[in-house]
């Protein structure tokens, strides 16, 4: 049988055109777009946080899961921006500081938001799920804790989310190792 392994390899004005617009598209598009996100979930924020606004469990779940989203965001946006924006730009000494910050906060903590930020989203799924299976008690139960702290209701929901997040993600601290390479092992990787 007859491989087709030279359909799959790029060529050279490929690996050119990706080595020159890499930084554009992940660090300036991916910064862009973040920017966006964080505009759009400030200004769905506002909203939700306007008197006229009922005050629901899923209106303060889904205020959770946009701050959540919004810290995401930022995440994202300093990981872009510094790896795809300012990294010829570093120092040895700045690029070293960076790459400690990264490997030990940024990128433990990018995979936690990711966590927190699913599983709000499915409190959020789970909560709309009861107000069109059971309405008229989601109706009632939100009369009663009109009077009641509603976010207590909320913290009892994601405070354990977050909390496994966490703790699922502290073993993340040790994925990354900062190391030098050389010349010879880049030859030996192509």
């Amino acid at each position: 049988m007859e491989s087709n392994s030279s359909i799959c390899k790029t060529s050279e004005s490929q690996n050119e055109f990706s080595n020159n617009y890499l930084w554009f598209v992940n660090g300036v598009i991916v910064v862009c777009i973040a920017i966006l996100g964080i505009f759009l979930n400030s200004t769905s924020l506002y909203i939700i946080r306007n008197k006229k606004v009922k005050e629901t469990i899923f209106n303060t779940l889904l205020m959770c899961a946009t701050i959540i989203d919004i810290l995401l965001l930022l995440n994202i946006i300093y990981t872009s921006a510094t790896i795809h924006l300012l990294t010829p730009y570093l120092t040895s000494c700045a690029s070293n500081i960076y790459l400690r910050i990264y490997t030990t906060i940024i990128y433990p903590s990018h995979r936690m938001l990711i966590l927190c930020s699913f599983y709000t989203h499915v409190l959020l799924a789970y909560e709309r799920y009861n107000c069109i299976a059971n309405p008229v008690e989601v109706l009632i139960r939100n009369k009663l804790n009109k009077n009641k702290n509603r976010y207590a209701k909320v913290i009892s929901q994601t405070l354990p989310v977050i909390l496994l997040s966490i703790v699922f993600n502290i073993p993340t601290i040790y994925d990354l190792k900062i190391g030098k390479i050389d010349s010879t092992t880049i030859e030996k990787i192509d």
